[in-house]
């Protein structure tokens, strides 16, 4: 009950909506959310959740969300990661990026086997970047007499394959 004078203050809302873009989706889901704004125009911005896009398969393999973007760019920077809460002034899109680690093994003479990953990159929208790799410097080798040149790698065994990757690229 009011029983004394007091200062009343107008204090406003309005809705706002996270779209969220993912993987094989033709609809993005949607997050709303209130931003509010006090009678002199300060504004708070509406807090959403914007969850953990689903594991996916692309082409045969397992691809996992690293978190949300407002870019769309495959290599995109995430704004906002995995079930973590976006704040927004107004409508925003948001776009679900994964990733997936690749390996390759090199084997080298004298039974001598080198290893590295790194990670491939894929959008909400199908956009793929592919990993990215530096190959180990291959050292020649003296058999039997012989010097043995370093060509580069293949991906058959055979003597005189084609070589695909050349060593130090």
């Amino acid at each position: 009950p009011l029983t004394a004078d007091k200062t009343l203050y107008a204090s406003y809302k309005t809705t706002v909506t996270a779209r969220k873009h993912v993987y094989g989706a033709a609809v993005p889901q949607t997050a709303t959310g209130n931003i509010t704004m006090t009678y002199n125009a300060v504004i708070s911005p509406a807090t959403v959740s914007l969850g953990i896009p689903n594991n996916i398969t692309h082409k045969n393999e397992t691809w996992i969300p690293r978190g949300w973007s407002t870019q769309t760019a495959v290599n995109a920077v995430i704004t906002v990661e995995n079930d973590g809460t976006a704040e927004i002034y107004s409508d925003t899109d948001y776009y679900a990026m994964y990733q997936r680690d690749v390996e390759i093994t090199s084997h080298h003479y004298g039974n001598q086997t080198k290893t590295q990953t790194s990670k491939a990159y894929l959008s909400y929208a199908k956009e793929e970047k592919e990993a990215e790799f530096i190959m180990a410097e291959i050292d020649g080798v003296d058999l039997d007499g012989k010097t043995w040149n370093a060509r580069g790698y293949s991906i058959e065994k055979t003597p005189g394959a084609e070589v695909t990757v050349s060593a130090g690229e």
